[in-house]
């Protein structure tokens, strides 16, 4: 993995933190204590098992959320995964206009096969470390790979999309999709 890149500040609404339950109990709250604050209010629950304060999901637009179901989901992956497809971009502030975002997308880095999960779909593919970032604290594909997956769940224009605005902000060059493209060959799209 190569060096982390932080795109945000640290107190941005868009980098969480995402609260687990498994945390909330550890620290004394029982699952009532935790539906009441979700029912109430306080928290806004993510997904299974996953929150964030009602203070910071307010905060966001449709892509931050998003980008924070991505986080729990990473939080509570069982194996090694990256954000991959459109679900890295938001990591990047690259456009998700025409994506559907209603499944978190990751590839897994052990090898083993991907397998679709409610909400969540698991990739397989071969990343190379010079594949994989850590941005904003978290883990995932380049943008030149992020876009370069996107082609595979979206029509050619949202992809299309994504892959000037990339290139125009100067987090990919042609040549490194043009690479990228070239290792890619394998797989569904």
């Amino acid at each position: 993995m190569q060096r982390p890149i932080d795109l945000r500040e640290p107190e941005d609404p868009r980098n969480g933190p995402v609260i687990f339950r498994q945390h909330l109990l550890a620290e004394g709250y029982t699952d009532q204590a935790i539906a009441r604050m979700n029912r109430t209010g306080v928290l806004h629950r993510l997904r299974g098992g996953a929150y964030v304060s009602a203070e910071t999901w307010k905060a966001l637009d449709d892509v931050g959320r998003y980008g924070l179901r991505c986080r729990a989901v990473l939080g509570q992956a069982k194996a090694p995964v990256v954000l991959s497809h459109v679900s890295a971009l938001p990591e990047y502030d690259a456009p998700t206009w025409g994506f559907d975002l209603d499944d978190v997308h990751v590839t897994r880095t052990d090898g083993i096969r991907g397998r679709r999960a409610p909400g969540v779909q698991h990739h397989v593919g071969t990343l190379r470390p010079a594949d994989v970032l850590r941005v904003n604290g978290v883990p995932a594909v380049t943008p030149a790979r992020a876009a370069l997956d996107t082609v595979t769940l979206g029509c050619s224009e949202a992809s299309l999309v994504v892959m000037n605005d990339v290139v125009h902000r100067g987090l990919a060059t042609p040549e490194e999709l043009r690479d990228s493209t070239s290792r890619c060959t394998r797989g569904p799209g």
